[in-house]
């Protein structure tokens, strides 16, 4: 396997096999800044970051005007420093999706808290289709990957 190839499927299995993460968007309030929010989320079997998100959320908010957006995922090992972990920024755009019956079972069986929200009304499903990917192995282990690569790698099981 060559180093591209490893390098895809340590993103995969990053994103795969974590659910909390930093959600950045361009803010309406203030001209456009970045602004970032902890989300929760659940990598779908193509290994894009699904979200139940509040209508009432800034960030919701946010991606109806502009749907760009950015997911930091981080490893969590709290005995590193933040430049030791393996950690990945997925760029591309956010949109509303409607999820089949099995695709929130698999989201809810992940974040099973999550379906006390669905019940209120206002939250709603979004996905990220991913574009570019900031991939930090470790320090001084850093590369782009693209989109199409990383939803066509298989992530390693754990």
């Amino acid at each position: 396997m060559s180093s591209h190839e490893s390098a895809m499927q340590a993103a995969r299995t990053l994103v795969a096999n974590h659910h909390h993460a930093s959600l950045a968007t361009l803010s309406q309030k203030w001209e456009g800044h970045p602004f970032a929010s902890s989300v929760a989320y659940v990598a779908d079997l193509q290994g894009r970051p699904v979200m139940l998100l509040s209508g009432l959320a800034e960030h919701c908010q946010n991606l109806r005007a502009d749907p760009r957006a950015s997911v930091l995922i981080s490893e969590q090992k709290s005995e590193h420093s933040a430049e030791q972990v393996a950690r990945l920024t997925l760029m591309g755009r956010m949109s509303p999706v409607n999820l089949t019956e099995a695709e929130q079972q698999h989201f809810l069986h992940a974040l099973p808290h999550m379906a006390d929200y669905l019940q209120l009304g206002d939250f709603g499903f979004w996905r990220l289709e991913v574009e570019k990917i900031r991939l930090i192995a470790g320090f001084a282990a850093a590369r782009w990957l693209s989109g199409s690569e990383y939803l066509r790698a298989e992530r390693v099981l754990e």
